[in-house]
């Protein structure tokens, strides 16, 4: 348990946070929910006895900048996305449910609603 108070084993811990188990990196969020949790557990470790005070209270480290962008690949083109909500239009049952509660509207009928093309970029 001593070495989980030294600063330099703490720093490879929260490091070790900042990736997944692929190796790739985590999202931001992922490595605040998972600093919080780790936080968590040194805090229950304090109030049984295990250490006297949270070691990560006096430690300084911050997570590496991770860029939040959108992969461009990932992303549907517009003739995708068309026949994408033309298929949920088409399912039996709650289909035309789900294709009004994603706010689905071709450039027609934008166009005729007073809708802009920036609208569906």
């Amino acid at each position: 348990m001593s070495e989980l108070a030294e600063p330099d084993v703490l720093r490879l811990g929260l490091d070790a946070l900042c990736r997944k188990v692929d190796g790739a990196a985590a999202a931001a969020k992922t490595v605040k929910h998972k600093k919080a949790a780790v936080n968590e557990v040194f805090g229950v470790a304090v109030e049984r006895g295990y250490f006297t005070e949270n070691p990560l209270s006096g430690l300084r480290w911050s997570a590496p900048e991770v860029a939040d962008e959108v992969d461009p690949d990932c992303v549907p083109n517009p003739a995708r996305v068309g026949r994408l909500l033309a298929a949920v239009r088409a399912l039996p049952g709650r289909g035309p449910h789900l294709y009004a509660f994603f706010g689905c509207t071709t450039r027609e009928d934008s166009s005729s609603a007073g809708g802009t093309e920036a609208a569906h970029r």
